[in-house]
Parts: C-alpha cells; sequence; structure tokens
C-alpha cells in the first residue's frame, strides 16, 4: 500500500511540475488555445458482439512559432453486448446499467495524454517543413484498468510536411515505448503514416485523407491500421471546427468512428 502511494505521489509531483511550467509560459505571453473533441467508435473486435466506446476530450495546447505542446485528458464511456466473464470490467453502477438495458455500460477517467512538436528545418518559402515529434501517457492513477495500462507509455518521431500551391502531402514515422499491464506483454511498436490534404476558400476550409499503420503489438493480434478522412473550417480569427472519419482496417482498429473538435485561441 506503502509503495502505491509513493508511486502516485511521486506522479502527481511531475504533473505539478509540468503544469507550474506551464503557468510561468502563459505569463510570458505565449499562444493559447483551448480544446474540446468528441470521439465514438464501434466494432466487433476480437469479440462475438460490438464494442462501442465514446470519448470527451478537454484539452489546452501552448504554440510559439517553432514549436507546439497539447495536453489533453479524456473521459471514456464503453458499451459491449458480450458476456460480463468476458474480461471486461464492470462496476456496480454498470452491471445496474447492464440489467435493465441488457447492455455492459462503464465509463470512468482516462490517462493525461501529452503531444510536442517541434520544428527542425523548414524551406526558404516554407513548403517544406521537417518537425520533430513526441509523445506521452501518463496515468493519474485513478483510473481502473479497463480505461489505462496503469503504465507510463511515450514515444517520439519524425514528420514531413511538402505544399504545393493548395495541395500538402505529408508523412510520419514514430517509435512507442509501451509499458506493459499485469496480464500480458506488448512489443514496442513502430508507426507510420501518410496522408494528403486541399484548402479551399484561402484556406478557410481544408480537407484530408490520411492511413496509418502500427507494428506487432500483441502477439498473434494484427496491428491497428485505418483511414480517416477530415474537413476542418475556420469559423472566426479564433474559433476552429473539424470532423472526421475513420475506417478501421483491421481486427485491433475499430470498425469505423468519427471525431468532431472545437478549438478556441484564446
Amino acid at each position: 500500500m506503502n509503495r502505491f502511494r509513493n508511486i502516485r505521489f511521486k506522479r502527481l509531483q511531475t504533473l505539478w511540475l509540468l503544469l507550474a511550467w506551464v503557468a510561468m509560459s502563459a505569463q510570458a505571453g505565449q499562444s493559447w488555445s483551448v480544446l474540446t473533441s468528441m470521439s465514438y467508435n464501434q466494432g466487433k473486435y476480437i469479440y462475438d458482439d460490438t464494442v462501442e466506446n465514446l470519448y470527451l476530450n478537454l484539452g489546452v495546447r501552448y504554440r510559439q512559432p517553432n514549436w507546439s505542446l497539447t495536453i489533453s485528458l479524456p473521459v471514456i464511456g464503453q458499451q459491449d453486448n458480450n458476456d460480463a466473464n468476458s474480461g471486461v470490467l464492470i462496476d456496480s453502477l454498470a452491471s445496474a446499467m447492464g440489467f435493465l438495458h441488457d447492455q455492459n455500460i462503464d465509463m470512468g477517467l482516462g490517462d493525461l495524454y501529452i503531444f510536442g512538436q517541434r520544428k527542425l528545418w523548414k524551406s526558404p518559402r516554407g513548403k517544406t517543413q521537417l518537425s520533430a515529434t513526441f509523445q506521452l501517457k501518463y496515468p493519474l492513477g485513478f483510473s481502473s484498468e479497463m480505461f489505462s495500462s496503469q503504465q507510463i507509455d511515450y514515444g517520439a518521431g519524425i514528420s514531413l510536411r511538402q505544399s504545393w500551391g493548395p495541395n500538402s502531402l505529408y508523412g510520419d514515422i514514430g517509435y512507442l515505448v509501451l509499458g506493459s499491464p499485469d496480464w500480458g506483454e506488448y512489443s514496442n511498436p513502430i508507426s507510420y503514416g501518410i496522408g494528403m490534404g486541399r484548402s479551399f476558400l484561402r484556406k478557410m476550409v481544408v480537407t484530408s485523407i490520411y492511413y496509418r499503420e502500427y507494428t506487432e503489438i500483441l502477439a498473434g493480434l494484427i496491428p491497428p491500421k485505418q483511414v480517416s478522412v477530415g474537413i476542418s473550417a475556420k469559423l472566426s480569427y479564433r474559433t476552429y471546427i473539424s470532423l472526421n472519419l475513420t475506417q478501421g482496417l483491421s481486427e485491433s482498429s475499430p470498425d469505423n468512428g468519427f471525431t468532431s473538435g472545437i478549438v478556441w485561441k484564446i
């Protein structure tokens, strides 16, 4: 018990140090945005019946000319028609809902997610840009194992973007270090993606298509693969909205889903 408390204290201490740095940056008068999004997806995965997932994300983004940092925290809901003994954890409230609706429903707080990007090189005319990226998933100790591996995951990568007129082509590759849960062993995967976009109405509207794939994460399971199409629009100087539709291409990816989001510049 004392060991658990010490681990949790160290995690919260690290989080407070990060938030203190963010607060000091804010006083320096840098660029800030508040962002929120809702994601829904559904699929059978390795089960006999469909599993539905809902994510409500709230976050902030700090931006400078050469780098940016995004911090977000999701509330996650999951609903499925599989047997309660299938390995999906159910609390007392979800059990009551399952009895009433013949479904298993769980909700909980996910892990803190941090994503950063640093510009490494940009061509004189700005049409080509090379950037380094990093990401961190940090468990706060409040989530059940259904919504968290209770382990720290992190990764780094490189992204390249090429633009010509209203069109753009972009790709990325990264390496993830995944903390393995108690019930299994994860392999550290390489992820890679490629996409293209086109802007309209003086860059007020942007459409895109993007494909992402991972190498093996769990032995015997085809790793995630999915394709997405999206549209984003600038409503005003401070407000942006977006909508993305996704289609899974493997058993470890959702069959389909969507994400809608709003970003407000402060």
